[in-house]
């Protein structure tokens, strides 16, 4: 098994399906899309691991607000694609960048709820909010 499992959603989707820029409702002044976009520009000579940091926070809180599971899910995996392309591009140390510890925290949550209760697609998704409000406290601490 491949180091960083949790994290190959994001570089398992076609390239061609998902333009930067074209996302739902992730590419704000403060997304992903928009560092891969100002970055690409200036061959990634701008970019910092902070801007990061409050994309992501940034990315998380927009996916708190999404009503249905299936969207949400999309949009996650789309916020994974452009983590990779972003630790790809960037030169910088992949180290902590990744969203391997949503994932771990996140399966744990599903077999947890599995355990205790019928798996359904509101107590899934209620399982990722969690997961995903543990992620943004995990990212606002390392703008610290």
């Amino acid at each position: 098994m491949e180091d960083g499992t949790y994290s190959n959603l994001g570089t398992k989707q076609n390239q061609n399906s998902m333009p930067v820029g074209m996302s739902s409702r992730l590419d704000d002044d403060f997304g992903l899309g928009t560092i891969i976009e100002e970055c690409t520009k200036d061959n990634w000579e701008s970019f910092s691991e902070q801007k990061l940091f409050k994309a992501l926070c940034f990315e998380f809180k927009s996916l708190l607000e999404i009503e249905k599971l299936r969207e949400l899910v999309q949009d996650l995996v789309q916020i994974d694609h452009h983590l990779h392309l972003i630790i790809d591009q960037s030169r910088t140390s992949a180290k902590d960048l990744g969203l391997e510890g949503f994932y771990q925290n996140l399966s744990t949550l599903f077999i947890r709820m599995a355990l205790e209760e019928e798996v359904n697609s509101d107590s899934m998704k209620r399982a990722i909010e969690i997961a995903l409000e543990e992620e943004i406290y995990s990212w606002q601490e390392r703008l610290q």
